[in-house]
């Protein structure tokens, strides 16, 4: 996982420099912002150069999936080696706890297996559905022979109902 912009091909079609300080501060914080004051530019010059910099478009999501890449390690060592919590005693630190996310690691295990770990739900409807035949419309364009078969399925289904249970009152 590269975090340098540094021979990045995306990276290295972008010659002005401003454009190039604020894409690597991106890459490191994911955010906008920021990038731009890390980067002593003003935020509408990303939004500028987004229209007018042939290539920056490119390196820009280059950098988007290098912070993404960094937020998705971070995640993970939260997650499996987890974190320090002080321990306080009398206002005294005593020592630290150990903490994991169990909450990001189900987010990491759906990412990486989501045939495994995808939601699963299941939908059952109780009761009764109710519904109606019709033949509204225009039925001039059938058949005398077309009409009786249409009518006369439209009796034998209102007259077995829902998946062949009661009539339809």
């Amino acid at each position: 996982m590269p975090t340098s912009t540094a021979g990045n091909p995306d990276f290295d079609k972008i010659i002005h420099p401003n454009a190039r300080a604020f894409l690597a501060a991106f890459a490191k914080t994911g955010n906008v912002t920021v990038a731009a004051r890390v980067a002593r530019v003003k935020r509408q010059n990303h939004y500028n150069w987004l229209e007018s910099v042939d290539g920056y478009r490119e390196a820009f999501e280059a950098a988007r999936e290098m912070a993404g890449d960094l937020l998705e390690e971070a995640a993970r060592k939260r997650a499996v080696d987890g974190y320090l919590v002080p321990i306080y005693q009398r206002g005294k630190h005593v020592g630290n706890e150990r903490h994991y996310s169990d909450s990001l690691l189900t987010v990491l295990l759906k990412g990486a297996k989501p045939d495994k770990y995808k939601e699963r739900v299941e939908n059952q409807h109780k009761g009764r559905v109710e519904y109606a035949h019709s033949l509204d419309g225009d039925l001039d364009a059938l058949s005398v022979e077309e009409e009786r078969a249409l009518r006369d399925i439209a009796r034998k289904l209102a007259a077995e109902g829902p998946e062949g249970g009661a009539p339809v009152a």
